[in-house]
């Protein structure tokens, strides 16, 4: 896939950047869940300090709260974090594929 972008580009940086914005596009719903879930978070922050405040040092009681917050507006709190998980090792994997490839050695 690298050699078809670099035929199309005829650079390998222009090849490596296409590659990574094919690669973003593949995880795109993925990368859409996470922003919405972020989004979700944020929208109910001001309540969960509320929650804070109201029961101070009962942590016990200001867990229970909070999950039946995330059950009631429907969030889940890992929803943000799988998706990462997802395209961490993707993209890891690309990293070392480069570092190791002989042909974009002392390529411009």
């Amino acid at each position: 896939m690298l050699s078809n972008l670099y035929w199309l580009f005829g650079n390998w940086g222009w090849a490596i950047v296409g590659l990574v914005v094919l690669i973003k596009l593949v995880f795109f719903k993925l990368s859409e869940m996470q922003y919405k879930s972020f989004a979700k978070m944020r929208a109910v922050q001001p309540r969960i300090e509320q929650l804070k405040e109201r029961y101070g040092d009962d942590k016990q009681k200001f867990q229970m709260a909070m999950m039946e917050l995330y059950k009631k507006e429907k969030i889940n709190p890992m929803g943000g974090c799988l998706p990462i998980l997802v395209q961490i090792p993707v993209f890891i994997a690309l990293y070392w594929v480069l570092l190791e490839s002989v042909e974009i050695r002392h390529a411009p």
